[in-house]
């Protein structure tokens, strides 16, 4: 009896995932228990060239093919093996006529660390300039995040932050943390990263049940009158929250070959947090980031297509007062791989149109690594995560709740920021998500968007996440 409960049970679930892929693509030769052929491949590959608009030079063709052909033999592996085991599968995107090498390359940017507990961005500078004296710029896979030997385990300091951060702490008493267990949302967050003598006062460490304390983040009460039912106050009871259905999330953007995901994500959660405290969405300014946010930081390069951190965006956001709106200063590095000149001026003088959208206190919050808290942290408003993102799950993923399958994990050190835009659970599979919107364009997992699994520290999206303070 045992057996055939057990038997039905994975019956159920197969048939749950299988239904969960759309039929179109199940009966498709990406879902075909064997290899695909030559004349189907290279009639993909054409129809590939036209919906991507990709141009090739004619010495070019035979290796793009080639590459095609093996991302496909990648694609329909996983799909046939693993989609209904994981519920989630790979398809045909922009990505797929790149080598995982080149994929690397292309799309990952450094993700520059930020040591905790530094109190003013003079004493960080000098930090850095100490260890980049003694650390070379790393090599190879531009995907990987420059890192530093894990520090011994240490419960309630300086400790409790992500191995990869390479700063010693200062010479002040270290900030001590509460991790909360998985099973509850009670906690003690960190200190917030602190400010370089704002006029506003950094938030004091409160504890808080629900999120951060209103001392130390900003309150999202302000919804709109218009919202939909899963972003009417948010709370610990709320299964289902997505902030699009809010009016809170801005149209899907593409980073291109600049590896600046760094201020699409910090300007994705600030466009969002700014919407629902004052009920205006406006789309700001990557591009203003890429070429003006790396002077300011002390990450050791000028080029913003080079990698960053949205924590260093909100710090630009904060001394310069403010950030121009997209349309006024257009993205034009995704093509160019290359970060522009910052245009000269002042928030009043610099030629571009002001946003209004203004950050109350240096950098951001960094949210304990816990995901429940985290959860806590998005029923505020969109957040930034962090996430390792140079893997075949990420390049090929097309729909579901991504996970790690039994041949392919992501792992755990993140070199790419997206968006947090809610969470939920999968009514197929049952499988509980983050919603987070990527910046690779809309012909890239599901409209430009990916579930990603949640309790797991999947992708290491747990080691990175974080909120800029909205004035």
């Amino acid at each position: 009896m045992r057996f055939l409960f057990m038997l039905a049970a994975v019956v159920l679930f197969t048939v749950q995932s299988v239904n969960a892929i759309p039929k179109g693509l199940r009966d498709g030769p990406l879902f075909q228990p064997h290899p695909i052929d030559e004349n189907t491949a290279s009639d993909l590959f054409t129809s590939f060239i036209s919906q991507h608009g990709k141009k090739y030079s004619h010495d070019q063709i035979t290796g793009r093919l080639s590459t095609f052909k093996q991302n496909l033999e990648v694609i329909r592996k996983h799909n046939v093996d693993h989609s209904d085991s994981v519920g989630w599968f790979m398809g045909v995107n922009q990505f797929s006529d790149l080598s995982s090498q080149e994929f690397q390359d292309k799309y990952m940017g450094k993700m520059m660390p930020v040591g905790p507990g530094i109190k003013n961005i003079e004493e960080h500078v000098q930090n850095v300039e100490e260890h980049v004296q003694d650390a070379k710029e790393p090599t190879g896979d531009q995907g990987q995040m420059a890192s530093a030997p894990a520090p011994p385990a240490k419960q309630g300091t300086f400790w409790d932050y992500p191995w990869w951060w390479p700063w010693a702490p200062p010479t002040q008493a270290p900030v001590t943390t509460t991790k909360a267990p998985a099973t509850t949302t009670t906690v003690k967050p960190t200190t917030p990263i602190t400010t370089l003598k704002p006029t506003t006062a950094a938030p004091a460490t409160t504890t808080t049940t629900t999120k951060p304390a209103t001392t130390a983040a900003p309150a999202a009460t302000t919804v709109p009158a218009t919202t939909g039912p899963s972003c009417v106050n948010p709370s610990t009871s709320t299964v289902n929250l997505d902030w699009r259905e809010c009016g809170a999330v801005t149209p899907i953007k593409n980073q291109g070959q600049c590896g600046s995901c760094w201020s699409f994500a910090a300007t994705g959660a600030l466009e969002g947090r700014w919407k629902l405290k004052h009920n205006q969405l406006i789309s700001l300014s990557e591009q203003q980031l890429a070429d003006c946010a790396p002077a300011s930081s002390p990450w050791p390069t000028t080029n913003g297509c080079g990698g960053n951190n949205a924590l260093y965006a909100w710090h630009y956001i904060y001394k310069f007062g403010g950030v121009c709106t997209e349309n006024s200063y257009a993205f034009t590095s995704g093509s160019t791989a290359t970060a522009g000149t910052c245009r000269a001026g002042t928030l009043s003088t610099m030629s571009c149109t002001q946003s209004g959208v203004k950050v109350s206190a240096d950098y951001g919050y960094q949210i304990p690594q816990n995901e429940a808290t985290i959860a806590s942290a998005l029923n505020s408003g969109p957040i930034v995560f962090s996430v390792q993102a140079d893997s075949a799950l990420f390049q090929h993923y097309a729909g579901g709740v991504l996970a790690d399958t039994a041949t392919s994990k992501c792992g755990t050190s993140p070199n790419h920021q997206v968006t947090g835009v809610g969470y939920g659970t999968d009514a197929t599979t049952g499988s509980q998500y983050f919603l987070i919107k990527n910046q690779w364009g809309t012909s890239w997992g599901e409209a430009g968007y990916m579930r990603i699994k949640r309790g797991i520290n999947q992708c290491g999206l747990a080691t990175g996440a974080m909120y800029p303070y909205v004035a």
